[in-house]
């Protein structure tokens, strides 16, 4: 499974954004920023203010297909990352994904 922050790093990251911009961004300071990448605070609020960040929504994903949800996701925040350097977006599919992957045992 790859931890939530891991996936906010990245997607900080390919955005070109620094911890202090994202904490700009969503009005979290960045010490918080800092303990989110880290793991140590994966409040909903906090996700919901991250996800408005980056123009996002969170979703739910089955633990069988969250690699690809990842792929193509890192895709995304790429093509976001390279339209702030003049690269235009495809208009159908402007939103980002951040995923929790499910892991409990179906029944």
């Amino acid at each position: 499974m790859t931890h939530l922050g891991t996936v906010l790093r990245r997607a900080r990251k390919l955005m070109g954004w620094s911890q202090r911009d994202l904490a700009a961004r969503t009005g979290l300071g960045q010490s918080h920023i800092q303990r989110v990448e880290r793991g140590e605070d994966v409040r909903l609020s906090t996700l919901e203010k991250l996800a408005a960040a980056f123009d996002a929504d969170i979703v739910l994903v089955p633990g069988k297909i969250h690699g690809l949800v990842l792929h193509l996701a890192e895709d995304s925040w790429r093509a976001a990352g390279s339209e702030s350097m003049g690269a235009a977006l495809n208009p159908e599919d402007d939103s980002m994904l951040f995923t929790i992957e499910n892991t409990a045992e179906e029944k």
